[in-house]
């Protein structure tokens, strides 16, 4: 079994876009969403990501998830620099590139915007 280290190294050299472009690819063929089924999406962030930790303008990863409460799979990821855009437009993008239909979706009351590109 590799050590934490080891499994880090490996980690920190992968182009997580890349990664996540490939899980997102992989959980569209593979997973299959059923009509009326529960979607909860949230972003988390990445605590070992923090840059500039001491600075007032802090730039770290977030992760935003798609997750299937029946299935207990997550169906879809994206991710986003604090600095280059916000959870918002980050959970748009990914509801764009999962196409799902007919599906109930739980967020976060922050995407309850009233002015949003969401209600138009």
């Amino acid at each position: 079994m590799p050590s934490y280290s080891t499994i880090r190294q490996v980690l920190v050299r992968l182009n997580f876009e890349a990664l996540t472009n490939a899980f997102n690819a992989w959980t569209q063929a593979e997973i299959h969403i059923q009509p009326c089924e529960h979607i909860a999406i949230d972003g988390k962030s990445i605590k070992a990501s923090v840059e500039e930790y001491d600075s007032r303008y802090q730039d770290f990863v977030n992760i935003v998830s798609a997750f299937c409460t029946r299935t207990g799979v997550v169906v879809g990821v994206a991710p986003m620099h604090t600095q280059q855009g916000s959870e918002i437009e980050t959970v748009l993008r990914l509801l764009s590139a999962l196409h799902l239909k007919g599906v109930c979706f739980s967020l976060d009351a922050l995407h309850t915007q009233k002015n949003s590109r969401a209600n138009h």
